[in-house]
């Protein structure tokens, strides 16, 4: 839109986009902004925390400050720097430079001298998650000279250039940026930290890393992210930019605006009481000087082959279109037709790498066609829309269906297609054509197993130039009974002409149904809607009828996989259930017995399958809990089927008890110091990596070494990361395949230590923190972990057993915002990935 259509006011901007939110059909996922905030093309920004920022813009619902759409900005002051930045956002998506892998290439960079060593533990952590997707080459900047290092490492061309440093950038500067050749390798940069984002007034180095070069001379990055006023904190511009490569490498989110989204949600789930509102400012100053929608690349991009026809008659109502990567089909491949505005259609490929796409205009000339997937190179071609002289196809006005019991039809008279009728199909066809046909014949078939073809052919004479034939014949054929809502006929029509060509259309219906799902269970006398363990229960479920037409008589019956419940009546009847409503089957309760050996809180999956007289039957999946966890009982299972017991989970005999085994050898213990450890306190923080005396599996992997952290963390396998912030897991901050056993900001002075020690008769394996201390309080600390030899201590899935253990456990780092985290300590455990 123009800003004209708002009067270029920022209230007015986001009543709109608010309005377009709520009301359009397509309501818009990204908003990209284009105009600087001051100048000749301006489009104002807001001004909150005495920084600016976009993010107003999209908080659209509620009084919260969660984001309902993405937000980018393509900040210019003169038509050639616009220019520029829709040439390097265009050639970044649609013809990247595929002469050398940058793309799996990262530049990450990390001044430790005023920020302190997390901004080196950042980088580390992101280092860690583009090792994870397989990134090649990750130059690591963590000493000066910074802008010498950076320049050079923009010139090699990387896909990622992350700085977390002081204000000021380290002396990388404007000159830096056009002094570098990357051309079209463009990176997306993220530089948070004071000053970078500062857009509102003057040229941030945000904006001008968007708008370096020129379009056919590129430099700079594709798009970049900085943070607004010089009053930044290092705590959270860290966990706001290790949340952007979080959400972009980990949660696999493609586009810049998203991801950038996820890594200010990250404040909120790290810091939910959003402490002297930082949560909210650091979401305001952070903004995307660049596409919001730009996808961006994480691996070099695979070719892939396309087929479809690049000719077709003018009145050809679809287009079939395959998609293959090497040696397999390509699934979910974003496919797209358009054609000046008259034709605009996308869909997304099936298993098989196919999709049909309508056409639905009758203009000559060429179509573009487009298939894009993040990490595939783009397809981009187009069909001619041709005539041939004669060109039969369905006629614009449609076919009509009778179903009103007369001639050979048979139904409810209401002229849709619904299962169990015999239709009439009356199909006129239309000459799009310059020349009149001779004798035109029309077949129909189906792919579908739904359909019977009664009546397959209809004679309909010869057809002038644009004109109509509507034969008083139709096609007859029978549906099948219980026909769901929407279902594909996969019928087709071929017009050939006496000693022509045959011409192909799609006869698309509208079918009305039943479609019925399962949302819920109401447990009778349990206001939570809980099995209670050992006693019979009855549940109703409830039925969403999302179909358009009413279903009545519904039965429906549940099985169940889970070794924990026992089905005592399988059987449930709904009455009726109209289109759109939902209803539950109170009149014939399902029951079932759950078994007390079933852990509370333990989730149970039924299959629910549904029939109706009508022959329409659907399977949906419900899911109920039984029992409520309490203190004394287990946590868990996590989504890989982890449980976490305590010594306080009395009843359990897996349950553990405590029984402290003292390592440290300077208080009885056999243990051996690992000496190499230090944290003498602040920026001391160290991780050192380990063998094991036995092969222990975690999450289904197998490791022989771990990584021990001198701040109450041990890491599956070997990391160089020495995180101390403690954060919420699984997420940002800390290491892959984690144990944190008491994970906080800790340092071994005075007698802290740690020790480690192989009981080799007992076959385990023994971490202990020894009177280490906290950060903030100065609170002493001993626990341990311990790691049980699975080849002698099995489990049902192979996976180690940990015992962590505590002989003294302050948790007192309760947060004094900003500069002191906080947060308490970590504990628990998360995988790999």
């Amino acid at each position: 839109i123009s800003s004209s259509t708002v009067v270029n006011d920022k209230n007015n901007l986001k009543d709109y986009i608010e309005n377009a939110y709520e009301t359009w059909d397509n309501p818009p996922v990204h908003v990209t902004i284009v105009g600087d905030a001051e100048g000749s093309y301006d489009i104002p920004t807001w001004n909150q925390y005495n920084g600016d920022g976009d993010h107003p813009y999209s908080t659209l619902e509620g009084s919260d400050n969660f984001p309902e759409v993405f937000l980018g900005r393509l900040s210019f002051d003169s038509s050639s720097q616009l220019a520029t930045i829709v040439s390097k956002t265009v050639n970044y998506e649609s013809n990247p430079y595929m002469g050398e892998n940058w793309f799996q290439r990262a530049c990450l960079v990390g001044d430790p001298s005023s920020s302190g060593i997390s901004t080196i533990i950042t980088n580390e952590h992101i280092h860690e998650m583009l090792d994870m997707v397989g990134f090649e080459d990750v130059n690591t900047i963590y000493s000066s000279p910074y802008p010498s290092q950076m320049q050079a490492g923009l010139s090699a061309g990387v896909s990622y250039l992350n700085y977390r440093g002081y204000i000021g950038v380290s002396g990388f500067s404007e000159a830096n940026i056009n002094s570098a050749n990357n051309g079209f390798m463009l990176p997306v940069a993220t530089i948070l930290t004071c000053g970078t984002g500062n857009f509102g007034w003057g040229t941030s180095l945000a904006e001008i890393f968007l708008r370096a070069g020129t379009p056919t001379v590129p430099k700079g990055a594709v798009a970049s992210i900085g943070t607004a006023t010089s009053s930044t904190h290092t705590m959270f511009n860290n966990i706001v930019d290790m949340g952007f490569y979080y959400g972009t490498l980990v949660r696999e989110i493609e586009s810049a605006g998203a991801s950038l989204m996820y890594g200010k949600m990250m404040l909120y789930e790290n810091y939910p009481t959003n402490p002297s509102n930082y949560c909210d400012i650091f979401s305001q100053w952070n903004s995307l000087m660049g596409e919001s929608s730009l996808v961006m690349w994480s691996d070099y991009p695979t070719v892939i082959t396309v087929e479809h026809s690049y000719a077709m008659t003018a009145g050809t109502n679809f287009i079939d279109i395959e998609v293959n990567q090497p040696n397999m089909p390509l699934e979910d491949a974003w496919v797209t037709i358009w054609k000046d505005n008259v034709i605009f259609e996308s869909a997304y490929t099936n298993a098989e790498g196919k999709v049909r796409l309508p056409v639905t205009s009758t203009n000559l000339g060429a179509v573009l066609v487009t298939v894009t997937k993040r990490n595939y190179y783009p397809y981009q071609s187009s069909f001619q829309i041709y005539d041939p002289g004669v060109a039969v196809h369905i006629a614009e006005n449609g076919i009509t269906i009778s179903d009103d019991n007369t001639g050979e039809s048979s139904g409810n008279g209401d002229g849709i297609a619904n299962g169990g009728e015999i239709l009439e199909l009356y199909i006129p066809a239309q000459n799009y054509g310059s020349q009149s046909s001779s004798e035109i014949t029309g077949e129909i078939s189906s792919s579908s197993g739904y359909v019977s073809i009664i009546n397959s052919t209809v004679d309909y004479g010869a057809i002038g130039s644009g004109n109509t034939s509507s034969p008083s014949m139709a096609f007859v054929i029978s549906l099948a009974d219980g026909l769901p809502d929407g279902a594909d006929l996969g019928l087709q029509i071929s017009f050939t002409e006496s000693g022509g060509a045959e011409m192909q259309s799609v006869i698309d219906i509208q079918v009305s149904g039943n479609s019925l799902i399962g949302t819920g269970v109401n447990v009778i006398g349990s206001t939570n809607d809980v099995l209670t363990p050992g006693l019979s229960s009855y549940f109703e479920i409830e039925l969403k009828n999302i179909g358009s037409t009413n279903a009545y008589s519904v039965t429906g019956t549940i099985t169940c996989a889970s070794p924990f419940i026992e089905i005592l009546d399988n059987t449930g009847t709904w009455a009726s259930i109209q289109s759109g409503n939902e209803a539950f089957n109170g009149n014939n309760y399902f029951e079932v017995f759950p078994l007390e050996e079933a852990l509370p809180g333990t989730i149970v999956h039924f299959i629910l399958n549904n029939q109706t007289p009508q022959g329409y039957e659907s399977n949906s999946i419900v899911e109920v809990q039984i029992g409520t966890p309490t203190v004394t009982d287990p946590t868990g299972p996590d989504a890989y089927g982890y449980y976490i017991y305590d010594s306080g989970d009395i009843g359990y005999t897996i349950s553990p008890t405590y029984n402290w085994v003292e390592v440290d050898s300077r208080y009885g213990g056999s243990g051996t110091h690992l000496s190499s450890l230090t944290d003498n306190g602040n920026n001391g923080d160290d991780v050192e990596t380990i063998s094991l005396p036995f092969s222990f599996n975690f999450y289904g992997q197998e490791y022989d070494e771990i990584s021990v952290c001198s701040n109450g963390w041990i890491s599956m396998g070997e990391s160089t990361l020495a995180s101390f912030r403690n954060y919420r897991i699984p997420g940002v901050g800390g290491p892959s395949s984690m144990v944190a056993v008491f994970w906080d900001d800790l340092q071994l002075t005075d007698q802290g230590r740690v020790y480690t020690y192989y009981d080799e008769t007992a076959r385990k394996f023994y971490i202990e923190w020894s009177r280490v201390r906290t950060y903030q309080n100065n609170t002493e600390e001993t626990f341990q972990a311990v790691l049980l030899d699975p080849s002698y201590y099995v489990t049902p899935t192979g996976d180690g057993e940990i015992l962590l253990q505590y002989l003294d456990f302050n948790n007192t780092s309760y947060g004094s915002y900003p500069y002191v985290h906080g947060d308490y300590c970590t504990v628990g455990i998360e995988d790999h990935t």
